[in-house]
């Protein structure tokens, strides 16, 4: 199914079983979003999964088809690993969430598709003193990459007065921080990535945060404060935030 927003064609593909009137709420909402926004790529490719496993099993067959190396596990995602933006959603676990809960995971990737919906987004060339971390850390520098375009998006909703938006998001993701300690610079950098929100709305975070992430919120936030106003690319901004982390946290 293709549908057109102004310049913008949706390009819906439904893997196994799922429910027209789910796929049309989808479908309703990008549209809806996009026509807010007054912008949209080119062409951006919507895949909804009946089951979490034909949604893995997918990515991960494509993941290897393309040399990628991490794949992240969200029920609302979104990539460009073809150099062209896809959104992917998973019908089972997205069938029973809330309807502002499953509108502000389809805005955030719907920015994602705006502001990261090219290869260009994954070129990330960083100085050779960071070999060593490359070797203690090998996904610091996609976690960095993920909570740097997160803080772009929750900036890009802000200027479309879409803060409702960006609460419902931060409300849903709260509960993934049970579990991070903040011990390894990868916990860090996953508690980075979750507080993204924090950047543009006022978020009473710290009651849900483990003993060590409370000492580092504060820190944390005001790093990826600088990294926000930063007016460089992702490289640089990548740069900027392990380096700030490092200096400050000492990890």
């Amino acid at each position: 199914m293709l549908i057109r927003i102004g310049s913008t064609a949706l390009h819906l593909s439904v893997v196994g079983r799922v429910p027209q009137d789910f796929a049309s709420m989808v479908l309703g909402e990008l549209v809806d979003v996009y026509r807010l926004f007054g912008e949209g790529p080119e062409l951006v490719e919507v895949y909804i999964y009946e089951s979490s496993e034909l949604m893995h099993s997918y990515m991960f067959s494509e993941a290897v088809e393309l040399g990628v190396s991490v794949v992240g596990q969200h029920i609302v995602s979104h990539d460009a690993w073809r150099g062209w933006p896809r959104i992917h959603i998973d019908y089972s676990a997205c069938k029973n969430l809330e309807e502002r809960f499953l509108k502000a995971l389809i805005h955030h990737e719907a920015v994602h598709s705006i502001l990261h919906g090219t290869l260009q987004s994954y070129a990330i060339a960083l100085p050779r003193n960071f070999a060593e971390l490359f070797e203690k850390s090998p996904g610091a520098v996609y976690l960095a990459s993920m909570a740097i375009k997160d803080v772009e998006v929750v900036g890009y909703l802000t200027s479309k007065g879409l803060r409702n938006s960006i609460e419902s998001y931060l409300e849903y993701t709260k509960k993934e921080f049970k579990g991070i300690h903040c011990k390894t610079l990868e916990e860090v950098l996953q508690l980075a990535k979750l507080i993204a929100p924090c950047t543009t709305i006022k978020c009473d975070v710290e009651e849900e945060l483990e003993e060590e992430c409370k000492a580092v919120y504060p820190i944390l936030l005001k790093i990826l404060d600088k990294v926000k106003d930063m007016k460089k690319d992702l490289s640089s901004k990548i740069e900027t935030l392990l380096k700030e982390i490092a200096k400050a946290i000492g990890k």
